[in-house]
């Protein structure tokens, strides 16, 4: 049985869409990815459904 990832780290993120991780914080900051924060570090997470959204140049 095969799984599927439904969320993913900055990093994954960024390999996933085949960009960078700068490009990753950039589309955040912008807007056009939504970022979900986790636990007291904050760390990022993305939705795979919204990276499959995501406008790239």
């Amino acid at each position: 049985m095969v799984i599927a990832k439904e969320w993913f780290t900055v990093v994954e993120a960024a390999e996933y869409l085949c960009v960078s991780r700068r490009t990753i914080y950039k589309l955040t900051k912008e807007g056009r990815l939504p970022a979900f924060r986790i636990g007291k570090e904050r760390h990022r997470r993305f939705r795979k459904e919204d990276l499959d959204k995501v406008p790239l140049p």
